[in-house]
């Protein structure tokens, strides 16, 4: 039993020592795009981006969303509460209707930051939506964690946020470019 449980302690930590070191030498920084087509016009599309007050019953991680003061552009800034007992503080730097929105994480608790930019582009009778992100983790853990999920997890995680809030008018058939 003594010898077993010493193994089991060698495994957690040889484990640990992986997670740490894969953390570590993970980049920095990252770059990455995804596209993808709606069966829906454009406004829609728009709508789901730009519906803040949507946002908490979208994504289940965000316990409360508070509306901050307006950046220097004058342009929409909150801080979203997550279900980790954080927080990321958001801003618009740029919102040309149905075209273009970019999102800025100004600061986050977890040692993240970035820009994610959203392109509207019309498709035949729907749309197309490119999302390209640029992002930096710090924070050796989130690095470790963001990369044994993959660091485009969060891209696709948010095409399915954005496919399933447009499901409800029935009109969506999204394609992954």
């Amino acid at each position: 039993m003594k010898r077993l449980l010493r193994r089991l302690f060698v495994l957690f930590f040889l484990a640990l020592i992986f997670f740490f070191a894969l953390g570590y030498m993970a980049r920095h920084d990252f770059e990455g795009q995804v596209t993808q087509t709606y069966q829906v016009p454009i406004e829609q599309v728009w709508e789901v981006l730009t519906d803040l007050d949507e946002l908490p019953n979208r994504r289940k991680e965000i316990v409360k969303l508070e509306m901050v003061e307006a950046n220097a552009q004058g342009l929409a800034s909150w801080k979203e509460y997550t279900d980790m007992g954080g927080y990321i503080l958001f801003e618009y730097l740029e919102k040309v209707d149905y075209e273009k929105l970019v999102v800025n994480m100004k600061e986050s608790t977890f040692g993240m930051s970035g820009t994610w930019t959203y392109q509207l582009t019309p498709h035949g009778k729907g749309t197309q939506l490119t999302i390209i992100e640029h992002s930096r983790i710090d924070n050796i853990m989130v690095r470790s964690m963001m990369t044994l999920t993959g660091r485009s997890a969060n891209l696709y995680r948010e095409l399915e946020m954005i496919e399933k809030a447009l499901e409800p008018d029935g009109l969506v058939k999204a394609r992954i470019l």
